[in-house]
């Protein structure tokens, strides 16, 4: 825990990467449709789309849109596990930057999603794990 006294960390920027263009199109699409309210849940994997309330979307939307129009956005990092693929994005709006994560799995269907200031600070996170023991 910090307070206004504390120095304050000055992180640098994270460089853009080069990711798959269909992802990148992908996950531009998503966060359009979650900040609209319009998801298309087949896009989703059935386990996700089956645990996902249209309640929840419409909270999601409402958040996302008070930041207003992304003014840029760019892939910066990639994270390749049994799940599928993490794609991070930092997306800057008019007042605030925050990081979208775009997951998909091996099938190509999205398995995850997240806006995010920082990993502790979030508007929203839905990922779906399949764990087996």
């Amino acid at each position: 825990m910090t307070d206004d006294t504390s120095p304050k960390r000055n992180i640098p920027e994270p460089l853009p990467i080069s990711v798959d263009p269909a992802i990148d199109e992908r996950a531009r699409a998503f966060l359009g449709a979650v900040t609209s309210g319009d998801i298309d849940r087949l896009s989703l994997n059935d386990q996700l789309a089956a645990l996902l309330s249209d309640t929840g979307f419409a909270a999601a939307a409402e958040h996302a849109a008070a930041l207003g129009t992304p003014e840029g956005i760019f892939a910066f990092e990639q994270r390749i596990t049994a799940e599928g693929v993490a794609t991070y994005y930092r997306v800057r709006y008019p007042s605030q930057i925050w990081t979208w994560v775009f997951s998909v799995d091996r099938a190509g269907r999205i398995n995850g999603f997240s806006l995010r200031r920082s990993p502790r600070y979030k508007i929203f996170d839905v990922r779906l794990r399949d764990v087996a023991y």
